[in-house]
């Protein structure tokens, strides 16, 4: 499955003099965030494009399995496992011998 970079946004609007706050879950295939995007998070909310954005927040590049489940693979698992292998080397010097 192909990982996308999933965020949360949060929109308030008023309607017929009620303010109503929402949010939604949207997955890009980039890491920034830009006003079309911001206007399509909203246009699958199902709120007009005059909402104001309360928050986005980064959840992180996963797929869509993970985000559903909050299950993570055991090759992402071991991706990152690697990753802090390398870093701790580095850290005190590891040289493997």
């Amino acid at each position: 499955m192909k990982k996308q970079h999933y965020y949360s946004f949060a929109f308030s609007y008023s309607e017929e003099n009620q303010v109503t706050t929402t949010s939604i879950y949207v997955g890009y295939d980039h890491k920034y965030i830009s006003i079309p995007k911001i206007n399509d998070a909203k246009e699958g909310a199902g709120i007009n494009k005059e909402a104001v954005m309360l928050s986005c927040c980064y959840l992180g590049k996963m797929t869509e399995e993970e985000i559903r489940t909050g299950i993570i693979s055991r090759s992402t698992l071991a991706r990152k496992a690697a990753r802090v292998w390398d870093k701790l080397k580095l850290l005190v010097g590891f040289s493997g011998k």
